[in-house]
């Protein structure tokens, strides 16, 4: 995302950390093909939350998980401090704000 930016640009953001690109993605099938992920009626499915760092090409962690339940619930596992993280906002909450330095 950066390098899309002009040089002026990328001198005056100077990110000093990597940025790690957080979202998910859910996969639905018929009931019989993963009896052990209902999702509704007689479809299954499985969400793969997915923190993926653009700069070396690789996902950082995956969580699979039935698809059930909320993205932010996945976000914890996903986030790194250590990393400016990108996401949509199905992962944020107003009170993770707080948290933020």
């Amino acid at each position: 995302m950066i390098q899309k930016c002009n040089r002026k640009t990328r001198r005056k953001l100077k990110f000093s950390k990597e940025l790690l690109v957080v979202d998910s993605t859910k996969i639905i099938v018929g009931i019989g093909q993963l009896p052990w992920a209902p999702l509704k009626g007689t479809r299954a499915g499985v969400k793969l939350n997915v923190a993926f760092h653009p700069s070396v090409g690789q996902p950082h962690r995956v969580i699979q998980s039935t698809g059930n339940h909320h993205d932010f619930r996945s976000s914890e596992e996903l986030f790194d401090a250590a990393i400016i993280n990108v996401a949509d906002r199905a992962y944020a909450k107003c009170k993770r704000f707080d948290e933020y330095v």
